[in-house]
């Protein structure tokens, strides 16, 4: 009867061993695959951050006064997209100075969509731009279409560049945006 029982009690011990051994090996298998797509996942936004930073670098040489990264993109409802506008003085006036401007045209927006609500979505890091002659500069337009006042469908607006000072003529751009 003795027998019987040392051998269960080594049996459970036996047991609670390979549960310990188990759940720590799970424990370390876990947090070495979660390092793995931690690091992926870190890679992966600055593979992203150095491919924007190169089309910006790319825009800013251009010989267009008005670049845009992207002029094509989808927002939803409620959520905040970031623009990058690169203005460049091709002028030759030194000192020159630029101002942006959102249009939006009733025919190119949803029909439930108010013209003036969605010119309250932008919102300009600054508008108002001096540039020396061939001088470029980096504007971020943040835009937000709120949720109450962003039907769903596709907006075409156009963006206007306007130089207050002689010598450079006005510049559009159309941005194509979804709201889903």
């Amino acid at each position: 009867m003795t027998a019987n029982k040392r051998g269960a009690i080594e049996l459970s011990i036996s047991t609670i061993v390979i549960v310990v051994i188990g759940i720590t090996l799970l424990t370390l298998g876990l947090t070495f695959v979660y390092n793995i797509f931690s690091d992926i996942g870190e890679q992966q936004k600055q593979l992203g951050e150095f491919t924007d930073q190169k089309i910006r670098e790319i825009f800013e040489e251009s010989d267009e006064p008005l670049n845009l990264a992207t002029d094509t993109f989808s927002i939803e409802q409620g959520d905040i997209f970031d623009l990058e506008v690169i203005i460049k003085n091709t002028g030759p006036l030194l000192d020159q100075r630029f101002t942006l401007e959102v249009l939006v045209n009733p025919n190119n927006i949803p029909s439930t969509a108010d013209e003036n609500n969605v010119k309250n979505w932008f919102r300009f890091s600054r508008n108002d731009i001096r540039l020396n002659s061939g001088q470029a500069d980096k504007i971020r337009i943040q835009i937000r279409p709120r949720r109450d006042m962003a039907p769903l469908g596709d907006y075409l607006i156009n963006l206007k560049m306007d130089s207050t000072d002689a010598g450079l003529s006005v510049k559009y751009q159309p941005i194509s945006i979804t709201i889903t």
